[in-house]
């Protein structure tokens, strides 16, 4: 789908086509919204992020990363110069969206890059998080946390896509049920396009059989009291320090509290203790 200029130039959504947007989002557990963001801002971010992160284009592990799975490291950005971009991050058609998926006092949760080097494999079907595993009201359960997901390159066949079972999110089947299932999708992204993802929603990033780098930016939002603990045991969930915090829009602010969480040295002590008492 994709936003119309009147839409754009207001920031606004119509209650209908507001309606219709989370009518969908609910049923599938995504939305591609294509041409939206400025194709100039994007190769800014692609640009920057070359110049700022390039030592990751090695292969090997650093402590603002997570690898995630083969040659595809998880890394924390640094909200700052380029990537202090509140025009994508406070989006108002895309904030009008989360605000009638998730709870009013929603916020970013964490901000990273999956970097896919060239050669990446294929990653594992999975989803980025679940809550209530095991009980029956699972799949009843309205969206807590949704992924903005904005390649700062062209997606294609070559460099990889990524893979998505429509509905998956309802929990209706398990991931390897899901897996062995022929009901994806896979659509080549432009720059400028965007992807809105429930975080269960089962998915998987192809592999890369380019010669280049493909960055994918995560900017995700969820419910004030959800925190992404099982990707981020490593990691800071974003960067954010007091002179950038304060360039961003006085409204929009609040979005940011999670600004330098790291959980690293509570679950370092947590596996010291269990190592100690296990000897």
């Amino acid at each position: 789908m994709e936003f119309s200029p009147e839409e754009k130039r207001t920031g606004k959504l119509s209650e209908q086509r507001l309606a219709a947007l989370v009518k969908e989002f609910r049923a599938k557990g995504y939305l591609v919204i294509e041409n939206h963001f400025s194709k100039e801002k994007i190769e800014e971010l692609n640009t920057s992020f070359e110049r700022d992160y390039s030592h990751h284009f090695d292969d090997k592990q650093h402590k603002d990363a997570r690898m995630f799975s083969h040659r595809r490291p998880c890394i924390t950005i640094d909200v700052k110069e380029e990537f202090n971009a509140p025009e994508i991050y406070c989006d108002p058609l895309i904030l009008q969206v989360m605000g009638h998926l998730l709870e009013p006092d929603f916020v970013i949760c964490n901000l990273t890059c999956v970097l896919s080097l060239p050669g990446s494999k294929q990653m594992k079907v999975h989803r980025d998080g679940t809550i209530f595993n095991g009980s029956p009201v699972k799949a009843m359960l309205p969206s807590f946390a949704i992924g903005m997901l904005i390649p700062l390159i062209p997606f294609n066949k070559t460099n990889g896509t990524t893979r998505f079972w429509p509905g998956s999110h309802l929990g209706n089947s398990t991931i390897k049920e899901t897996a062995q299932s022929p009901d994806f999708i896979e659509a080549d992204i432009d720059q400028g396009s965007c992807i809105l993802m429930d975080y269960r929603l089962c998915h998987s990033g192809n592999a890369n059989n380019s010669d280049s780098v493909r960055p994918l930016l995560y900017c995700n939002y969820s419910n004030a009291w959800y925190i992404d603990v099982g990707n981020f045991r490593e990691q800071a969930h974003f960067y954010l320090n007091d002179e950038e915090f304060m360039k961003i829009p006085e409204e929009h602010r609040k979005l940011f509290v999670r600004r330098n969480v790291n959980f690293t040295s509570t679950f370092k002590l947590l596996n010291d203790q269990e190592n100690y008492f296990s000897k």
